[in-house]
C-alpha cells in the first residue's frame, strides 16, 4: 500500500504525535468536480472519505452532496472518478455519509433526508461495481457506520428506519453480506444511557461507543444479542462532546476526540477496559482557538 492521504476541506489533516517533527506533506493529485452543490449548512460538497484496493488498484471513496464517487489512487499524481453511485437522497441538505468494506462489498449511509442503506458489490472490480441493495427498510439515515471483520456484525450509529424507529445502536448480522439482519437495538450501557451513539470502534468484538455528552462505553459484544458493558468514562479531564476514537494495533490504548473548539485529544490506557485511564491530552500545537479535532485513525506509528 503507498503511503499517500486523500484529504478533504474541513476535515481533519494528518499530524505526526511527535512535536519535535515539522509535519511536511506534499500535493500529488488534486480530483474535484465542479458540478457539484455545497451543502445548505456548511456549503460543503464533500462530506466522507475512505479506499480499499483490489487486484493491484486502489481506490479512495468519496462522498458528496450528490452520492458515492469511487476514485482510482493507483497513481496518486492522476486520481481518476471510474465509478458513481447516486444517493437516494441528493442536494443542499446532504451533509454526512459514511462507508465501511466487507467481504467484497461497500456500505454506505447517509445521515439526511429519506435516504437507505446501500450496499455496492466490488467483487469485479476493476472491470465493474453495482448496487445490490438500495432500500430503507433496515436503515432509513445513519450518522456512522464500522463493521466488525472478525464477527461479520455491521454496526450502525443514530439509526432511524425499519420498524423500530430511531435507535442509538444497532447491530446486523452480516452473514449473507448483500442482506443484513438486524440483531438488536441498544442504548443502555453499565451506567450510561445514551440518547445516541454517535461513533463506535469495534475490534474482535470489543467497543468502543462514542456517546456524545454522556461519555465513553466500553462493551463486549462477542455475543451481540446479549452484550456486557466492561467499563465506562463519563466524566474525565476537557470532556466534551464524545465524538470519535480509534484504538492503537497493540489494542492497549485508544485515541479520543471531543467536537469542541480547541478542545484537546485524549489518550486513553485501555488495556484493561474495566479500569479506562486517561493518561493525558494533546493537540497540534496550531493557535487556533477554532480549531476542532473532528476524526481520527491510527496506521502504524502516527495518529492521522
Amino acid at each position: 500500500m503507498q503511503r499517500f492521504a486523500i484529504l478533504l476541506p474541513g476535515l481533519f489533516l494528518a499530524v505526526s504525535m511527535m512535536y519535535g517533527q515539522t509535519p511536511q506533506a506534499t500535493l500529488l493529485g488534486r480530483w474535484y468536480e465542479d458540478t457539484l452543490v455545497g451543502s445548505s449548512a456548511y456549503d460543503n460538497t464533500y462530506n466522507e472519505v475512505w479506499g480499499f484496493a483490489v487486484e493491484g488498484h486502489e481506490y479512495a471513496i468519496i462522498g458528496s452532496t450528490a452520492g458515492t464517487h469511487f476514485i482510482e489512487v493507483t497513481d496518486p499524481t492522476q486520481p481518476t472518478e471510474v465509478f458513481f453511485f447516486a444517493g437516494k437522497a441528493q442536494g443542499k441538505s446532504i451533509v454526512h455519509r459514511d462507508y465501511e468494506t466487507y467481504n467484497g462489498f461497500i456500505y454506505a449511509v447517509c445521515d439526511e433526508g429519506q435516504s437507505s442503506l446501500q450496499i455496492i458489490d466490488i467483487r469485479q472490480m476493476p472491470d465493474t461495481a453495482f448496487v445490490v441493495y438500495d432500500s430503507n427498510n433496515l436503515v432509513n439515515r445513519s450518522h456512522n457506520i464500522e463493521i466488525d471483520t472478525s464477527q461479520g456484525m455491521l454496526y450502525t450509529f443514530a439509526t432511524s428506519g425499519g420498524s423500530g424507529g430511531f435507535s442509538a445502536m444497532r447491530v446486523y448480522d452480516l452473514a449473507d453480506p448483500a442482506n443484513p439482519a438486524l440483531i438488536g437495538a441498544y442504548n443502555t450501557f453499565g451506567d450510561i444511557t445514551a440518547g445516541h451513539v454517535h461513533d463506535g470502534y469495534v475490534r474482535n468484538g470489543l467497543a468502543f461507543l462514542n456517546c456524545g455528552y454522556d461519555g465513553l462505553a466500553i462493551v463486549d459484544f462477542t455475543d451481540p444479542a446479549n452484550p456486557v458493558a466492561l467499563g465506562t468514562l463519563p466524566d474525565y479531564p476537557a470532556k466534551g462532546y464524545n465524538h470519535s476514537g480509534w484504538g492503537d494495533e497493540s489494542g492497549d490504548y485508544y485515541y479520543l476526540a471531543d467536537e469542541n473548539h480547541a478542545t484537546p485529544m485524549k489518550v486513553l490506557d485501555v488495556s484493561d477496559p474495566t479500569e479506562i485511564k486517561v493518561l493525558g491530552t494533546f493537540d497540534a500545537q496550531v493557535p487556533n482557538p477554532n480549531s476542532i479535532p473532528h476524526n481520527q485513525l491510527v496506521r502504524g506509528e502516527y495518529l492521522y
